[in-house]
């Protein structure tokens, strides 16, 4: 068990490493940032169409990327071997999973919104005062593991992971097999902890943080240019 874990830990942590590229890759489209802002926005009106299909798109691409490490994350928790994962299985597989998930986002969180956060500082003001901006942005995510806790309200009981299970049941033949998990489990987790609400939920608490730091980055750029003038 602590051999499979310690394999399945390494597994996941390549997967959501991979996972964070594919957004930091799509972060560097203003096109894509853009977007995203718009999602913002529209989250906060109570439209989440617009994140929910962003989430779907960054989904697809991921899935296409670790096909393979889904294929042996599914055999290493297939303990039985019996070509399904029972509800049983699920529950070690997110045992090791959940973890790695509220690191997944509290990185994509603060990757998310210092890239929108750039994208808004104006380009006249330099490189250097920009990146000094951003550096300083950080404080305002000094709490994201802990407003994680307390969004992700998840009761780790056999209800919760059944309902996994059925989720990724494409066939509703009462079984999980390979290629139902390797299609439906990153989705599937999105759908259990409702993955665009919290990203929501997170960047809604954030905000005033980051105005805030934002006000004191931008006046200690404009006092040190005042005072070299």
């Amino acid at each position: 068990s602590s051999g499979r874990d310690a394999r399945g830990q390494k597994l996941l942590r390549k997967m959501l490493m991979s996972a964070r590229n594919v957004c930091m890759n799509k972060m560097s489209d203003e096109k894509y940032v853009a977007r995203c802002m718009e999602a913002t926005l529209a989250a906060e009106r109570g439209d989440m169409s617009q994140t929910n299909a962003l989430n779907e798109e960054l989904n697809k691409a991921i899935n296409e990327r670790e096909k393979d490490n889904l294929a042996e994350l599914w055999e290493l928790y297939d303990v039985d071997k019996n070509g399904q994962l029972t509800v049983d299985e699920i529950k070690d597989l997110m045992a090791v999973y959940l973890p790695a998930y509220k690191k997944f986002m509290e990185n994509l969180i603060t990757d998310l919104l210092l890239c929108q956060v750039a994208d808004t500082i104006p380009k006249k003001i330099g490189h250097e005062a920009k990146a000094k901006i951003v550096k300083s942005m950080k404080k305002a995510f000094r709490n994201v593991p802990e407003l994680i806790d307390q969004e992700l309200k998840v009761q780790m009981d056999d209800e919760h992971f059944t309902k996994l299970q059925k989720d990724m049941d494409i066939n509703q033949n009462d079984k999980v097999e390979k290629e139902e998990f390797i299609a439906k489990f990153l989705a599937s987790i999105d759908a259990a902890y409702d993955q665009p609400k919290l990203q929501s939920a997170l960047i809604r608490k954030l905000q005033p943080e980051i105005s805030k730091q934002m006000q004191v980055a931008v006046n200690e750029i404009v006092g040190h240019i005042s005072t070299r003038g």
